[in-house]
């Protein structure tokens, strides 16, 4: 006796279901990973835009022979970046250049990598 079943090949919506969910779960694991290291590339270049900044205003400073309580311009510190240029903003955070006897900052108006919104974020 030979008996011969009509099976077509294909998958089954259980099958189907069984993959969505496991891309499902693995996407749910690796996306919270992903969101992480891009905040903390964007705060290190943030912070790496600071330390330009504190750079070039003492090297300004240096050539100009002025006092530590004087608080350059954007326009003063302009031409000792490469194209004239003030570094451009990683996230829209905002920069402070502040005096020559201050680091500068960077501050964000909304949390960001654990920090609260308004928290200076300085060059390390």
């Amino acid at each position: 006796m030979n008996v011969r079943l009509n099976r077509v090949a294909g998958w089954t919506l259980i099958e189907i279901m069984i993959a969505v969910s496991l891309i499902g779960t693995l996407a749910s694991i690796s996306v919270p990973g992903f969101i992480k290291a891009r905040d903390a590339a964007s705060l290190n270049a943030i912070r790496s835009n600071v330390g330009k900044i504190d750079t070039v205003k003492q090297q300004w400073a240096l050539e100009q022979r002025v006092a530590a309580t004087v608080v350059p311009t954007e326009s003063d510190l302009q031409s000792y970046f490469k194209g004239g240029v003030m570094p451009a903003n990683v996230i829209g955070e905002v920069y402070s250049i502040n005096g020559l006897d201050q680091p500068a900052s960077a501050s964000v108006s909304f949390p960001f990598a654990g920090l609260a919104a308004g928290t200076a974020i300085y060059a390390q």
